[in-house]
C-alpha cells in the first residue's frame, strides 16, 4: 500500500490523538486519522497548495507557506491567513512555543505571533546591520530557552527584544564530537 502516491511530502506531524498530518509542496495538507485520508487544499480555503511546514498549538494546526502567510485549521475550519513580514519569502519551518505561547516562523528572519501581535527578530552584528537568519528548525528546552538551527550554526535569543543579538554556539565548518 502506498499512501499519498506521487505527492511531494514536505513535513509529517503526529498529533496527540494518533493522527498524522502531512504537508506537501504542491497539493496542500493531508490528515490521516486512520486508514481514511482527509485532505485540505486551496479549494477548502488554504492560501495555496504549497504548504511548507506544520505545527500545533493547544487548539489548532498551523500551516506555513512560501508567500508571507501562515494559517490555522481548527475543528476542520480553515481560518483567514495571517500575513507576516514580506522579507520572509521562504518559510522554512514553524514552531509553537507552548511555554511562552508564541508561534515562531523560521525564514530569512524569525517572526513570532502572540495574541495577534507580530514581531520580527534579526541577527544584529552590533553595528546596527541586521542580517538574514535563514532559520531551518527549532528546539525548545524545558526551561523555555529556544534554539534555532540556521545556515550559520545553532543560536538562541539572549533576550526577548527585537533586533537582538544571537549567541553563536556551533559553526558549520566545525565538527561535532560525541
Amino acid at each position: 500500500m502506498i499512501l499519498l502516491k506521487d505527492k511531494e511530502i514536505s513535513s509529517i506531524l503526529n498529533d496527540n490523538e494518533g493522527g498524522y498530518w502531512f504537508s506537501t509542496l504542491y497539493d496542500g495538507i493531508y490528515y490521516l486519522p486512520n486508514i481514511n485520508v482527509k485532505s485540505y487544499s486551496k479549494v477548502d480555503g488554504l492560501v495555496e497548495n504549497d504548504v511548507r511546514s506544520l505545527t500545533f498549538d493547544s487548539t489548532s494546526l498551523w500551516m506555513g507557506y512560501n508567500n508571507f502567510y501562515v494559517q490555522n485549521l481548527t475543528n476542520e475550519t480553515v481560518y483567514n491567513p495571517i500575513k507576516i513580514n514580506e522579507l520572509n519569502i521562504f518559510n522554512y519551518n514553524i514552531f509553537y512555543d507552548s511555554i511562552n505561547t508564541k508561534l515562531w516562523i523560521g525564514s530569512q528572519t524569525l517572526t513570532t505571533i502572540k495574541n495577534s501581535k507580530i514581531e520580527d527578530y534579526y541577527h544584529n552584528h552590533g553595528n546596527g546591520i541586521a542580517k538574514n537568519i535563514h532559520c531551518k528548525d527549532f528546539y525548545l528546552e524545558p526551561d523555555g530557552l529556544i534554539w534555532f538551527a540556521t545556515y550559520s550554526g545553532l543560536h538562541n535569543i539572549t533576550n526577548q527584544k527585537k533586533k537582538t543579538k544571537f549567541i553563536k554556539l556551533v559553526t558549520l565548518n566545525k565538527k561535532l564530537t560525541h
